[in-house]
């Protein structure tokens, strides 16, 4: 019999087992426990909590499954001790191919059964936002290979050590080191739960797909080459382990089939395209209540004092099909030296560097290579003229930086979406760049609408290639650009105007939940009680929605970002910004004022920040508007909450353990307890401080704070400057007392 015949037996007979159609059953229940249980995938959109979630789990739970059947089927014929009559019969050699390849059958048919029963659910809940083409890429490249990477580990181990006890202790330990915290962060390693830490409903989820497949690839490679060593191991003649191996060994393309997938694994795992090699870094040692602050040198390079930045532009185009881009940045410099000097280029560790010229001249240049807080040093020799144009060509991908990785977050280029700006746009030059503005063209899809910082941004080209050109403008040269298929709403509450873009396809949901109302009545009472922003009609205020990727919001120059995750109905709310979608946007859209209308910050007191002051104002604007019951159940309680869980940590209750927890989990706990002290605890302060002094009196001493700012290091406020314009001493804001 030819191996094909031995693969058609074996299908048709693992296809009328009981045990295999109890798996799969099994399996096509898993999904199930992803709608409530099994929550991996924790950005708060509707793709994230009905598709991510139940795929996840279905690929963890089918993984399991098939791997005891796997186990079962591989030694069914030693268990019933007929294995003397099969090898009479045919190979082992071949028997084993041919039930992996009918195991790996089994797997694809409950897959696409899977994807056929959860279909009309997740089209019904999805709704407009559903796209056909990501809901295979979850079933085909999550699911699939899970169950496919469970049969190959635990067939290998059985074929090495043909015990079942000891196979499955190695396949739990396999799997367990997937779920582990050594694979949490590092999407590569995780092969029976992939890193998928959300799905966007608004835009393009390429990133996770791309780090997914390839995870798939690396995993395939090496798990094949494995099996096909342990295929080496298969018992023959009634001889043990290294008799068997011995005689299998001169099937030589089974060794060359195993060595070739294991070495072209490792150069995958080295070869990793995605994420940068910056290295972690600790922001302090301090986990508890009192943050120790580390002087941290500055990740850019220091400034050449001979060298004056007057302008840059940018002729940039951005094939977003293909998440590349290709520019020219042209750099106006004055060189005050009359030598020759070297400049530091900084970008983004994914842009390389094809030719850079001076005045026409090229000139020479090394990449240092030297990944660090996500980007790279360039080192370029400069001529010792007066005026020079400085050109540099670059193209490449934004990679992510290393300490985002967990959360597959950073400047992106996708089919539909492009998000980039400072590094990741052009590289920056280490010149005095004080009033130095950019300028450029960027070449986008045209179904992509362009919003830049500063001045808004203007088609001046339609091209034949399905392409547009747009002219940006950023006197600031902070340059963010953001490109994605945008409706675009004036909103009023303002002196000048005030724009709101987010997706088209969460129009109806918009419309839905009156964001635009909610975002007018923040602007007018921001307006009433501090007084107006300081942006023009020729550069408006814009607030944009982003990617659920993002995590959060942020502000660009007149941007201010929030991530789509404000706008969902099943999203997460920040209960440091109260228990609603409109108090949690209210409070991104205040920060605006405190961040940069005003400018908040103490050297002493690294919790003074905008935060508090901001989720503070929005428990003001939520008692105006709906009660002082409501403000205090929905804000003021949810801070106390926060605050008394953080005190209860055990590592802040004992923070000399904390010595011995790994880096990365020290800097997870930091990055949380940072976010309860700057904001939490600090609106709990003023919160304390408004009781003593009254709320009215409050509301005055905020508006002259913001119109004046503070008089001990102006034009910053600093924590002493509220305390004296509250005429209050720090021990009588002691929250620990009151909660």
């Amino acid at each position: 019999m030819s191996f094909f015949s031995y693969i058609k037996v074996e299908t048709s007979r693992i296809f009328q087992s009981k045990s295999t159609w109890l798996v799969m059953v099994l399996t096509l229940l898993c999904p199930l426990i992803g709608y409530s249980v099994h929550q991996t995938a924790v950005t708060a959109t509707t793709a994230s909590f009905v598709l991510a979630n139940p795929v996840l789990a279905g690929g963890l739970g089918g993984g399991i499954l098939f791997a005891l059947l796997a186990l079962y089927e591989f030694d069914r014929v030693y268990k019933y001790h007929t294995d003397a009559l099969t090898e009479s019969i045919t190979s082992p050699l071949l028997l084993g191919g041919a039930k992996l390849i009918s195991l790996l059958a089994a797997a694809l048919v409950t897959t696409v059964a899977a994807s056929v029963l959860y279909l009309p659910y997740t089209v019904y809940r999805m709704g407009v936002v559903f796209n056909f083409l990501e809901y295979l890429d979850c079933f085909f490249i999550l699911m699939l290979p899970s169950l496919w990477l469970s049969i190959l580990a635990t067939t290998a181990f059985y074929q090495m050590i043909r015990r079942v006890d000891l196979s499955f202790v190695l396949f739990a330990v396999f799997t367990f080191f997937s779920l582990s915290p050594w694979a949490e962060s590092e999407y590569i390693l995780r092969w029976i739960n992939p890193l998928v830490p959300g799905l966007s409903d608004d835009f393009s989820n390429g990133i996770i797909f791309r780090t997914a497949v390839y995870n798939r690839l690396f995993w395939l490679s090496i798990l094949s080459g494995i099996w096909f060593l342990g295929l080496l191991c298969v018992r023959n003649y009634r001889k043990g382990l290294f008799g068997s191996f011995t005689h299998n060994v001169r099937k030589a393309y089974l060794l060359e089939l195993s060595i070739a997938f294991l070495c072209f694994g490792v150069y995958l795992y080295h070869a990793e395209p995605y994420i940068d090699h910056s290295p972690a870094k600790i922001y302090g040692s301090g986990v508890g209540g009192t943050q120790t602050i580390v002087a941290m040198d500055s990740p850019y390079a220091e400034e050449n004092s001979n060298l004056t930045l007057v302008s840059t532009q940018l002729e940039t185009d951005i094939e977003a099909s293909r998440s590349r881009l290709k520019s020219t940045a042209v750099y106006q410099l004055k060189n005050s030296s009359g030598k020759p000097q070297e400049c530091i280029l900084q970008i983004n560790p994914g842009y390389t560097i094809d030719h850079i010229t001076a005045n026409g001249e090229a000139v020479s240049f090394t990449d240092k290579k030297n990944d660090h807080e996500h980007m790279k040093d360039i080192a370029v020799s400069l001529p010792s003229e007066e005026e020079i144009r400085l050109e540099v060509r670059y193209e490449g991908y934004p990679k992510i930086w290393s300490e985002t990785r967990r959360h597959l977050s950073g400047h992106k280029i996708e089919k539909d979406y492009v998000e980039l700006g400072g590094i990741h746009l052009r590289p920056v030059i280490n010149a005095s760049d004080e009033g130095a503005g950019v300028t450029g063209e960027i070449t986008l899809p045209s179904e992509l609408e362009l919003i830049s910082s500063g001045k808004t941004a203007q088609v001046i080209q339609v091209n034949t290639d399905g392409t547009k050109t747009w002219r940006i403008d950023d006197p600031s040269g902070s340059a963010s650009l953001f490109a994605g298929n945008y409706v675009k709403k004036e909103l009023s509450g303002s002196v000048a105007p005030i724009y709101f873009y987010y997706s088209q396809k969460h129009e109806n949901k918009m419309e839905k939940l009156e964001i635009e109302q909610i975002l007018e009545n923040t602007i007018t009472y921001c307006t009433n009680q501090f007084g107006p922003l300081g942006y023009t009609e020729v550069e408006p205020f814009s607030i944009l929605e982003t990617a659920g990727h993002m995590f959060g919001g942020g502000s660009s120059g007149n941007l201010n970002i929030m991530d789509e995750s404000h706008f969902s109905e099943d999203g997460f709310i920040n209960f440091h910004s109260g228990a609603t979608i409109a108090d949690s946007i209210s409070t991104e859209i205040i920060q605006t004022w405190w961040l940069q209308g005003a400018m908040v910050m103490d050297a002493e007191n690294s919790d003074w920040t905008n935060g508090g002051l901001s989720v503070y104002a929005a428990y003001r604007m939520a008692k105006e508007m709906y009660g002082e019951g409501y403000a205090i159940e929905n804000h003021v309680k949810e801070w106390e909450k926060a605050w008394s869980n953080m005190n209860r940590n055990f590592y802040v209750r004992h923070p000399e353990y904390a010595n011995i927890l790994p880096e990365k989990y020290i800097a997870d706990l930091q990055v949380e307890f940072s976010t309860i002290r700057t904001h939490a605890g600090m609106a709990l302060k003023v919160y304390k401080a408004a009781q003593l002094i009254g709320e009215d009196k409050m509301d005055a001493v905020l508006t002259e704070l913001y119109q004046n700012g503070g008089t001990e290091h102006p034009p910053f406020i600093t924590w002493h400057d509220f305390l004296n314009a509250c005429g209050l001493k720090e021990e009588e804001l002691n929250i620990d007392e009151a909660i």
